[in-house]
């Protein structure tokens, strides 16, 4: 399966082109390490502004859609099962007042199946969103989560989309969350009233 994973990208990318995001997932990699192993927060946050144009940066080489990103290994990347879009999410430990007080800041981003790039960025507002499970809410408003798997039905010739994903919450509890992905007018929308 990785065999024939590894040729199909290798039909949609030139070589020129696979060898530019390798170097770039190269790069990635050692700057989201940082991310992930920084004990001051300010810094943390700061390697996090650094890596999203970098990242940006990769997703603008052609077909760069193809290029799975293994090797990110903190970064949740999944695509939609009618390989329509992709969806990049990650976390970064936000500290409290002590040692044993922390929370989460999630990021992510919908990178589209288009010829040029088409991304869009998600802003986590789950910290001032009341009821985020009876609202529809949009890319700017976005209920942070890492994502871990997605399905996909359709109902009256609309797509939607099941998200699923980890919410840490705080030190003392965590969350599993449920959410639904819809398109409307090619904007993002979470939340639709089906449970």
């Amino acid at each position: 399966a990785q065999e024939t994973e590894t040729t199909s990208v290798q039909t949609q990318l030139s070589s020129k082109n696979l060898k530019k995001l390798q170097d770039y997932e190269v790069s990635l990699s050692k700057a989201f390490d940082v991310i992930r192993t920084e004990p001051v927060q300010e810094k943390r946050f700061e390697a996090t502004t650094a890596f999203v144009p970098k990242l940006v940066e990769a997703l603008k080489v052609p077909n760069s859609f193809y290029y799975n990103f293994d090797s990110l290994k903190n970064i949740s990347v999944l695509r939609a099962p009618d390989n329509s879009f992709r969806i990049f999410s990650w976390l970064v430990v936000q500290q409290g007042r002590d040692q044993y007080d922390f929370t989460y800041k999630y990021y992510g981003a919908i990178q589209y199946n288009s010829g040029e790039l088409k991304l869009t960025g998600l802003q986590d507002k789950s910290s001032r969103i009341s009821r985020a499970n009876a609202r529809e809410l949009d890319a700017e408003n976005w209920y942070g989560v890492l994502y871990y798997d997605i399905t996909q039905y359709t109902y009256k010739d609309t797509s939607y989309y099941m998200l699923f994903g980890w919410d840490g919450n705080n030190h003392r509890s965590d969350k599993k969350i449920a959410d639904i992905l819809f398109f409307r007018d090619d904007k993002p929308i979470f939340g639709s009233p089906v449970f």
